[in-house]
């Protein structure tokens, strides 16, 4: 993987032509290859420090992108292949010749009060660890990832001047219940969640996690210091304060809290724990109890190829 992604990395341009828009850029090899080497950095602790100081030096290299104010348009189609976007799953409205790269993520991830099939559901966790800082933002609210992840009872959605669920309240959508739900990867109009399919792209790997894999990297050498600046700007995105302490077990412990809030339904979370060694004390904090990470931290090999061979 590491020689395959430093190929990558050397032959492939830092950005693409419009018409090859989407595909692989250096800065998506050279993001992933950070990502390994920091993976790597934990797995083998006789090489830790190289890994660690490997991982740096190709995150670096990943220039020429930027934080995106507008967090939830990056997930609702109308920002597609933003300049926070490094990497992301294409999809798209044209079907022409019998063309078909739509997807009906919408429905698996709307509750059923908005039209979608109630699948997925924000757990407490995640609702408490988006709450647990309290209404600091610059906005007056908690954390702006919190309402551009999540629909949830609370004034912001219930502002009936400015309805802000498909044109409607909090209360309108969900009655007396109180349901968070989630906002991510749904399209902005009532109209457009009730269509069959739609084209919005995935994103797959962006700035705010080069920058955050970039601190946890400096973190874990001891150059603590050098990490707290890319944890505050990931921060400053969401109208937060900087980060309170300046120690070790500070700046991880908060990395861990901004991975959790940046990246809901993004496919990190359990890398991270498997990472930090906490697969087992989360899954246990949640009531499921049976997760043996010796037999449980890696994927099977799927039995198709175990037949295979």
């Amino acid at each position: 993987i590491i020689s395959e992604l430093k190929a990558a990395a050397e032959v492939l341009p830092a950005k693409q032509s419009a018409e090859k828009m989407g595909r692989a850029t250096n800065g998506a090899a050279n993001s992933y290859l950070g990502f390994a080497y920091l993976t790597r950095a934990y797995e083998e602790t006789a090489q830790t420090q190289t890994f660690l100081t490997e991982s740096i030096i190709a995150l670096d290299k990943v220039q020429g992108y930027q934080l995106v104010k507008d967090y939830v348009s990056m997930f609702n189609g109308t920002n597609k292949n933003s300049v926070e976007s490094v990497f992301e799953l294409q999809f798209s409205e044209n079907t022409s010749n019998g063309a078909f790269y739509r997807t009906a993520l919408h429905f698996w991830m709307a509750a059923s009060e908005l039209g979608g099939w109630d699948e997925i559901l924000p757990t407490d966790m995640l609702m408490n660890e988006f709450k647990k800082e309290g209404k600091i933002a610059t906005t007056g609210n908690y954390d702006s990832r919190l309402y551009s992840n999540v629909f949830f009872k609370d004034p912001y959605f219930n502002d009936p001047a400015n309805p802000r669920i498909f044109g409607e309240t909090y209360d309108d959508k969900f009655g007396t219940t109180d349901k968070p739900a989630f906002r991510k990867y749904l399209p902005p109009t009532q109209e457009q969640m009730d269509t069959e399919f739609l084209g919005m792209n995935v994103p797959l790997m962006r700035y705010s996690n080069v920058l955050l894999m970039k601190a946890e990297a400096l973190n874990e050498l001891q150059r603590s210091g050098e990490a707290i600046p890319f944890i505050n700007l990931v921060r400053d995105r969401a109208d937060m304060p900087n980060m309170v302490g300046t120690s070790y077990e500070a700046v991880k412990a908060q990395i861990e809290h901004e991975r959790i809030i940046e990246f809901p339904l993004e496919n990190f979370r359990f890398y991270d724990l498997r990472r930090w060694g906490k697969t087992k004390s989360a899954l246990d904090a949640v009531g499921r109890t049976n997760f043996d990470p010796a037999k449980n931290n890696f994927y099977p090999v799927p039995l198709t190829e175990i037949q295979n061979n």
